[in-house]
């Protein structure tokens, strides 16, 4: 029985006469492999748009270079989501990696990014960092009634809103005082949702005099 891990074997020859070869030396076997430096592109730690960013990492692999090489494969997970993943075969003592991420749909603040690499035999390793993503909020550049200002009691109006920076826009409400008389929902897909909304309103909702 040989445990795991690299054996180095001496191999010499020798003939009927006593003539002996020189010796050989052969090195087998599979040891630990390990997954280091993580990094992302540029060393950059915060994103403020949804451009997709690289990372990177190093993967020393468990066979002995020259004599095989080992299937391995990798998960990028974000807040415990995976979010990408590949796979390699490598043969060298020390192989680099590089992923692109997508980060649209990733929501503003800190988060952790990790990386597992599991190899054939099914043995995991994993590294990680934290990064921050700092998007512009959704704003209102313009928001005005449609028509006459001055509405009467059970008339039907209509507001407009000029919205900007609308790609993680998930809710549109129109208030009176803290009451809600309208609203819409959006999915946050990364993709910009509307840049002008118009909203049907009815008077009942609102106090007689001046409303904001």
């Amino acid at each position: 029985m040989v445990s795991d891990g690299i054996l180095t074997m001496y191999i010499q020859c020798k003939d009927m006469e006593g003539n002996e070869s020189s010796v050989s030396v052969v090195r087998i076997g599979y040891g630990e492999f390990s997954v280091s430096d993580i990094s992302i592109k540029d060393s950059q730690k915060i994103f403020l748009s949804d451009t997709k960013f690289s990372i990177s990492f190093t993967v020393k692999q468990g066979f002995v270079p020259g004599n095989g090489s080992c299937y391995y494969r990798t998960y990028v997970y974000i807040d415990d989501t995976l979010c990408g993943e590949c796979s390699n075969w490598f043969s060298e003592s020390f192989n680099n990696v590089t992923l692109d991420i997508d980060c649209a749909t990733i929501s503003n603040g800190m988060h952790d990014l990790k990386i597992v690499v599991t190899d054939q035999f099914n043995e995991n390793k994993t590294c990680s960092l934290q990064f921050e993503i700092d998007r512009t909020v959704p704003s209102i550049n313009k928001f005005e009634v449609v028509g006459e200002s001055k509405i009467s009691e059970g008339e039907l109006f209509t507001v407009i809103s000029s919205l900007l920076n609308t790609q993680h826009l998930k809710t549109i409400r129109i208030l009176s005082g803290d009451f809600v008389i309208a609203s819409d929902e959006y999915l946050d897909n990364g993709s910009a949702a509307v840049s002008n909304k118009e909203f049907e309103l009815s008077s009942n909702y609102l106090k007689s005099g001046s409303n904001i």
